[in-house]
């Protein structure tokens, strides 16, 4: 073989072992794996909501609502609906009866604040154009967190219990006093005094606990 015959040949190598080269930074730089590497560990598309994220946004009740409302419609709802259904029982009204002003209020709220949070967290995808809310892979993390409801209505029901035993405990002293003469007249004022005293105390109690807790839930809006 010739000596130029020779020198073409290691020019043509050369540029080939320079233009494998090339196409192997290229593809790096595109964040592909090189020529002829094999990788080994599947891409992971799952992403880990950290805690903190999911009970900041679990801590206010109407978020709570929200992701409530779109697990019972399997997943997507519109603004509007809702809105229409989260005024209903935040107001404790059929949806019938739900005014115009009480809708704007809830359709205000979740449209500026609360769902534009949610779907920054992961917690739903939310279309502002479209109005609508669906579910996202991540939605599930934040419903297994939810607080149980049972709680709340074991309060609600210790308060209606204090209420019946402060009716009860009155009417059988009221019942003794007019069956004994115990105190007459005078006494059933006393007895009389004293129920509405404990009632007033009694509804107090409850209204500072209820307005309490409404109060943390507007600080953590």
């Amino acid at each position: 073989m010739s000596t130029e015959t020779i020198g073409r040949t290691g020019d043509t190598d050369a540029e080939s072992m320079a233009q494998q080269e090339a196409d192997i930074l290229d593809q790096e730089s595109q964040g592909g794996p090189p020529q002829g590497s094999q990788d080994t560990e599947p891409e992971s598309t799952d992403e880990t909501i950290p805690q903190g994220v999911v009970f900041d946004i679990l801590r206010n009740e109407r978020r709570r609502r929200v992701l409530k409302y779109l697990d019972e419609q399997d997943g997507r709802a519109t603004l509007g609906e809702m809105a229409e259904r989260l005024a209903a029982v935040e107001n404790d009204k059929p949806e019938s009866q739900i005014t115009s002003q009480e809708r704007k209020r809830l359709y205000v709220g979740l449209y500026q604040c609360h769902l534009p949070r949610m779907d920054e967290s992961g917690a739903i995808d939310f279309d502002g154009d479209r109005g609508t809310i669906e579910t996202t892979e991540h939605t599930a993390s934040f419903l297994d967190h939810l607080p149980n409801d049972d709680a709340d209505d074991a309060r609600d029901s210790r308060w209606v219990t204090y209420y019946f035993t402060i009716a009860a405990v009155g009417a059988g002293l009221l019942t003794l006093n007019v069956a004994g003469g115990f105190g007459g007249i005078a006494g059933a004022q006393i007895l009389l005094g004293g129920v509405v005293a404990a009632v007033g105390l009694c509804a107090g109690l409850h209204w500072y606990t209820t307005a309490g807790d409404a109060a943390s839930e507007s600080d953590s809006a």
